[in-house]
């Protein structure tokens, strides 16, 4: 095969020789007649033989030029077509078509670089293929045929790329709370949604929480029906464990009611699937111009929540652990470990808000008595009634905790030690009324309650506290099933605890 080096440089080489060959031949023709008319002295068939000569020589090289641009046009030809068709078939691979193919017209250089791109475009289109398939395992969502297959490779990848680091950051996240604003932040800043709703579902309370809600945290919920705050079955994506698109098919979910000065507006809520349960909802709202861009996000979104869920999993049974480790498990009232590791948080609380504390010291009158006569069963039903009399007389900012044995502490924030004196005298009548059925009979206790103010009584939380069971004592001490307010004159050791 001869190269295109060699073709160009053979050519003008021929070309060269003819020429020469040509213009020697008319040279030495001219030279002869030119002699024979000189000699014959015919002056005038001289000059016209010469004239003759530089026309028949004229005439040469320009069949010699159209020759040579023919043979030479013939040789560059190739190299313009297929310069051209490389052109095409690389815009085509900007815009993700890597199927056109490049005419080999020739057998040398002009075609090997054919082949070369032809086997060049195979060999990506094929790698990107290959990459689409795995992604596609990855995401269960097939990349779309229509697209630029190179960009949506390029996105997916990239895609991986930050939810791999948005895992990173949450896995280093300490609580839930901060796993969801992290996703939050993602679904704002990564995909540009401004509307939306992320949900908790509390698990064996049929519960759901809003944890953002359009970016406000703990938000009112906005887009559905209230009713799925206290009834999660009317949550479909909780309820099935499917994505909801109504997008795709509009009006899907009865529960989605967006207020009447929204507009039209469309939802995609995804279930995070949790050790086999809806453990979390993100709700996506969209309007009408934005649904094929949201239905787009939906294989993006799903990779990150996928890589969210076994940590917020893993966060929530650490939770629960620590949970169940500052409650006490047969009333489920915080425990005196709860205490002792808040203390300090609830202390600057109070300091930083100049408020007072009040705390009650609580303990059942003769309760040693229930489990001498009826036993330790008759004792605990009694236990756990009591609490739900105490969890029920107080607000939720109130603190309610089972301090040891029948003994109780209550820390009621921003009330002080005279008003928590009636609070306390609710409380004790409503133990007082309480009527507990044990093995056919039915038991009634009384309780006595002391009450100390801090910082009122002490700046020290825990000789406050010292005060207040100072007065259950005195209240024991002078018949019981009473409240007793701490005074000074009630230390009389004056020791501080």
């Amino acid at each position: 095969m001869m190269s295109l080096q060699t073709k160009i440089t053979v050519f003008f080489a021929m070309l060269s020789a003819c020429l020469i060959i040509v213009l020697v031949a008319i040279g030495l023709i001219s030279f002869r007649q030119y002699s024979l008319a000189a000699s014959a002295e015919h002056i005038q068939t001289a000059t016209e033989i010469v004239r003759g000569s530089l026309i028949l020589m004229v005439a040469a090289v320009v069949v010699f030029a159209v020759g040579a641009f023919l043979l030479l046009r013939r040789l560059i030809h190739p190299i313009v077509d297929t310069a051209g068709n490389v052109g095409i078939a690389v815009q085509r691979a900007i815009g993700g078509d890597f199927r056109t193919v490049v005419e080999v017209s020739t057998k040398d250089e002009i075609g090997q670089i054919a082949d070369d791109m032809n086997r060049l475009l195979g060999y990506l289109g094929d790698g990107l293929n290959r990459i689409g398939c795995e992604v596609a395992q990855l995401t269960s969502h097939a990349p779309s045929c229509d697209g630029n297959l190179l960009d949506a490779t390029v996105e997916m990848v990239k895609t991986l790329t930050q939810a791999a680091y948005f895992k990173q950051a949450i896995e280093e996240d300490e609580t839930k709370a901060e796993i969801y604003a992290r996703l939050s932040v993602a679904v704002e800043q990564r995909f540009g949604v401004r509307e939306y709703s992320i949900y908790e579902v509390l698990p064996g309370r049929n519960q759901i929480l809003p944890m953002f809600v359009d970016g406000e945290a703990q938000g009112a919920c906005r887009w559905c029906d209230p009713q799925i705050l206290v009834r999660n079955e009317a949550c479909r994506a909780r309820r099935t464990g499917h994505t909801v698109d109504s997008v795709g098919a509009p009006g899907i979910c009865y529960s989605f009611r967006p207020p009447p000065d929204a507009g039209s507006r469309r939802h995609i809520c995804f279930p995070v699937i949790q050790s086999g349960r809806v453990g979390s909802v993100l709700q996506l709202v969209v309007t009408d111009a934005d649904r094929q861009r949201a239905q787009d996000l939906i294989p993006y979104i799903s990779v990150y929540l996928r890589e969210a869920a076994p940590v917020l999993e893993a966060k929530r049974l650490t939770e629960t652990l620590r949970e169940s480790n500052l409650r006490d498990p047969m009333t489920g009232l915080h425990n005196r470990r709860f205490l002792e590791e808040s203390v300090e948080t609830l202390v600057a609380q109070a300091r930083r808000r100049n408020a007072h504390m009040a705390i009650l010291m609580l303990d059942l009158d003769y309760f040693k008595m229930v489990n001498d006569t009826h036993g330790h069963d008759a004792g605990d039903a009694v236990l756990k009634s009591l609490a739900k009399v105490l969890t029920q007389s107080v607000r939720a900012s109130d603190y309610v905790i089972r301090f040891g044995g029948e003994e109780f502490l209550m820390l009621m924030q921003d009330i002080d030690g005279g008003q928590a004196v009636m609070v306390a005298e609710k409380i004790r009548a409503a133990v007082e009324e309480m009527r507990v059925q044990v093995s056919g009979k039915v038991l009634q206790k009384t309780i006595s309650i002391g009450i100390a103010d801090f910082p009122g009584d002490s700046d020290t939380f825990w000789q406050t506290v010292k005060f207040a069971d100072v007065a259950l004592y005195h209240a024991k001490e002078t018949g019981r099933n009473r409240v007793i307010r701490f005074k000074s004159e009630l230390w009389s050791d004056g020791k501080e605890y």
